[in-house]
């Protein structure tokens, strides 16, 4: 039959579809197997798997496919609305590291890729950008990993455990990230948190569903009692149905958040019931605790009791109590042997709490007189029903400072300060910066506006900076007044003050700054009046004709292992650059980094001159740099904005159309707040916690009191060096993560260095990194020195030096001559010496000399 024969060479290469059967496994387990598509690969390597080839996938492979789902995430509705709903909390969360649970395997049992993991990988990414926490470390954990789910991940900077050496990493600063998990996991999330964030399945279908977990898992009950559900995740997102976000009470606040309406709330309050926490210690040191319910009404009684015992109140957030409690813990100055629901210290005090405790400070007996009376902790709730029935001064100044320290939770700060003083000509011209001015203000900056012209403008006072932070807008007036010259500015940056200049291709800009760019080795056009344009990237909308509004990429990282703090969170998104200055940047400076450069097609000319083509342009393409960066030695910070009109609010929420594309939002809004945050000091500021050496040799392995840093060690010990690093991220401080590829050195120098080692990443805290590293002392004596210098562009320098004294082997530690092997043929001489002499010496005294022979006296 040729038909048949013709028909069955044709699909000789099909898909072939295998049969459902039923397999069990060697661990008892039946898995229904087959009756899916199998494509004959013959490049792969594959392995038998109940009685079916499953395809075995490389790294490079599953990178490849982890990518291609990844931005088809990106580009989806999904991931649009779940940025839509994290953004507001940008910056505003308290996490410090990220636990992942029950990812599951990249790859299924059958061989496929998983998507479903795939695309929850991506999520989270999605996740960790849009809080600004992309920085702190990640731990994953999951029995069902592989070998290369493992080396997958770990290229990616995750760390990966075993089970259950995760759920020890979980604490109030964590963000859990457990999607469709086993009850068990949330279980053990509640024992050892609860956390300060946690993504996972509906709480509430597991503590009122029919089916009663309570009595095998009642931790579930914990993570459901102290946890807020904030909104749950877009419904259109695969592998999401029924996850929820939740947040502890306090985390993720946004400034509305923090302090409702009383009026509102007030019916509501008065009969809802609270739970106090109430904690004591006896003289012996015993810890006791336990929680006080009752009304508003019963718990102002309590309260009021408790305020004829104390006499002065020290008021903190329930933060800082679990911080001294921990220093205390890791001085063995404390046990918390605590009684009630809750059995840890961290489940009972939370963040968002307020610890009202006796203060003593000034008292002989004042520790004995605490221990007795303990202290009270309120929630946030509590302290809203107890405002209205207040009626005696005492308690309204109490419950004041009370609403005072629940506000200083949440402040964020730079950590150089928050006095900003912003150089505007027209103070009504403000008004087109309203939304940035309210961002900034909403950082916690304290804004002070001044025209350059004013005789109350003062960049000193008493020889000390006035204002932590300068920004400068542009000016109509070719100068800008006596108190804004070169010198002064310069003095700014020396005395470790932040500049953000904004120029203008609208004004010619002053020839005060002009001279203070070229000192920085920053060159301008020649030409006061040059504007940048591009006649391929520009903004079909506002621009048709002229040209002169270039959008210009997300800027991606200028060297490998240098961080990108400009990258943004979506791909393909792009920056309203209209009627902007360039800037090109001198080759002697290594301080000057190009934030943001011009598309290749992009050029700088005088729009006045009536010539038809440019012939000889100021610069072109990427020789223009739009928007630059300076770190000075003393990490202050100068940013040089090439177009102030990119902070106007009509570009903040603009709409932008290139030429034959799509129309897109602008995100000057988004890198407003990033070139901002990064010139203010509040992103990219490291600090040295500590810095630990100490002898480890046999015997003094384990550092202690007496043997971390001595000043003196000997020539061939064996030393080891900690550091311990943070990383200011807007509102806290986290642990230090060099970028990929990069590394932190240690030079161990006198003149010139006699080691540079690198320094791994040992221990990560929560709030640190701890950087150590193990080496033996040169055969040299001498004063040396414990050098780590860390200068990379967009973070903050380092330079910690540590002097030793590093002496020779005193004359009882030398070796014994017979051990060096070199002394042999020196000491066998010696033997052999002393040897001889005795053999000498015995045949000398036991050999008889020869007898003489008597021959009589001669005749006469």
């Amino acid at each position: 039959m040729p038909h048949t024969k013709t028909k069955k060479h044709k699909h000789a290469n099909k898909a072939a579809r295998t049969k459902r059967t039923i397999i069990e496994d060697e661990d008892g387990w039946a898995h229904v197997v087959g009756g899916r598509t199998i494509k004959p690969d013959a490049s792969k390597a594959k392995i038998k798997k109940w009685g079916l080839d499953v395809v075995i996938y490389t790294l490079e492979e599953l990178t490849a496919k982890y990518e291609s789902i990844k931005d088809k995430w990106e580009e989806s509705d999904a991931c649009k609305e779940l940025i839509t709903l994290v953004q507001p909390y940008e910056g505003k969360s308290q996490v410090k590291n990220v636990v992942v649970m029950g990812l599951g395997s990249f790859q299924t049992r059958m061989g496929d890729f998983s998507r479903t993991s795939l695309m929850q990988l991506a999520a989270l990414a999605t996740i960790r950008k849009s809080l600004a926490i992309w920085s702190i470390p990640v731990i994953a954990q999951d029995p069902a990993f592989s070998p290369l789910d493992k080396e997958f991940l770990q290229s990616l900077d995750f760390e990966v455990l075993e089970s259950p050496k995760g759920f020890d990493l979980i604490n109030s600063s964590s963000l859990v990230y457990a999607i469709h998990c086993y009850p068990t996991v949330y279980d053990q999330v509640g024992k050892n948190g609860p956390p300060a964030i946690l993504i996972g399945n509906d709480l509430t279908r597991l503590t009122d569903g029919p089916i009663d977990f309570m009595p095998m898992f009642p931790d579930i009950l914990t993570c459901y009692e102290t946890l807020d559900n904030l909104f749950p995740l877009p419904r259109s997102m695969d592998g999401f149905s029924d996850t929820i976000w939740y947040r502890c009470r306090g985390d993720m606040e946004t400034p509305g958040d923090k302090l409702p309406a009383l009026d509102s709330r007030r019916d509501e309050n008065l009969q809802a019931k609270f739970r106090m926490w109430t904690h004591t210690a006896n003289d012996d040191g015993v810890e006791d605790g336990g929680f006080l319910d009752g009304s508003p009404v019963q718990v102002l009684e309590g309260l009021r009791k408790e305020a004829r015992r104390r006499h002065r109140v020290c008021v903190m957030s329930g933060q800082q109590l679990l911080r001294k409690r921990e220093d205390e813990a890791i001085a063995g100055k404390y046990t918390p042997r605590l009684s009630g629901p809750q059995t840890n210290w961290r489940g009972s005090v939370r963040r968002n709490a307020v610890v009202i405790q006796p203060d003593y400070s000034n008292d002989v007996d004042g520790a004995a007189r605490m221990s007795k009376l303990g202290h009270l902790v309120m929630s946030r709730d509590m302290i809203l029903a107890l405002l209205p029935l207040l009626t005696t001064t005492t308690m309204r100044v109490l419950l004041s400072f009370l609403i005072l320290g629940l506000l200083g939770i949440a402040s964020a700060l730079s950590t150089s300060g928050n006095r900003l003083l912003v150089v505007l000509e027209e103070l009504a011209e403000k008004d087109k910066y309203s939304k940035f001015f309210g961002e900034l203000k909403g950082r916690g900056f304290d804004i002070t506006f001044e025209s350059p012209k004013s005789d109350s403008l003062a960049l000193f006072e008493l020889g000390e900076r006035a204002y932590d932070h300068l920004l400068i807008l542009p000016s109509k007036s070719k100068g800008l007044g006596p108190n804004l010259t070169p010198q002064t500015l310069l003095k700014f940056i020396n005395n470790e003050g932040n500049i953000l200049l904004t120029l203008s291709a609208s004004n010619p800009t002053p020839s005060a700054l002009v001279s203070l760019l070229l000192e920085l080795d920053i060159h301008l056009p020649t030409d006061r009046n040059s504007i940048v344009v591009d006649h391929f990237n520009y903004d079909s909308l506002s621009a048709p004709e002229s040209h002169d509004v270039v959008l210009v990429p997300r800027p991606s990282a200028v060297r490998p292992g240098v961080r990108n703090f400009f990258g943004g969170i979506l791909k393909n998104e792009v920056i309203a650059f209209p009627r902007g200055v360039g800037q090109t940047l001198g080759n002697d400076s290594p301080y000057l980094t190009p934030v943001l450069r011009a598309p290749g097609t992009a050029y700088s000319y005088n729009p006045k001159e009536e010539a038809e083509a440019v012939e000889d342009p100021f610069a072109v393409g990427q020789q223009l740099s739009l928007v630059t960066a300076m770190q000075a030695r003393n990490s202050a910070r100068f940013t040089v904005l090439g177009a102030a009109e990119m902070l106007e609010d009509k570009w903040f929420k603009g709409k932008v159309q290139v030429a034959g594309g799509k129309v897109a939002a602008a995100a000057n809004e988004a890198f407003a707040k990033e070139i901002s945050g990064w010139t203010f000091n509040e992103v990219g500021v490291l600090k040295v916690e500590s810095v630990t050496h100490f002898l480890n040799e046999e015997g003094l392995k384990t550092p202690n009191a007496s043997l971390t840093n001595p000043k003196i060690y000997r020539v061939k010990n064996t030393v080891t060096y900690s550091i311990e690093l943070s990383e200011w991220s807007w509102n806290e401080y986290v642990p230090f993560v060099p970028a990929t590829g990069d590394e932190i050195q240690l030079e161990f120098s006198m003149l010139s260095p006699f080691h540079r080692l690198s320094l791994e990443r040992t221990q990560t805290n929560p709030s640190s990194s701890v950087f150590s590293t193990t080496f033996k002392l040169p055969d040299q004596h001498g004063i040396f020195n414990f050098l780590v210098e860390f200068r990379r562009p967009f973070l903050s320098n380092i330079e910690d030096k540590t002097t030793v004294t590093v002496r020779h082997f005193a004359h009882d530690e030398w070796p014994r001559s017979w051990v060096i092997s070199a002394a042999w043929p020196w000491i066998s001489g010696v033997v052999v010496t002393v040897v001889g002499w005795i053999i000498f010496v015995g045949l000398w005294l036991y050999s008889a000399p020869p007898a003489k022979v008597s021959t009589g006296k001669k005749a006469q």
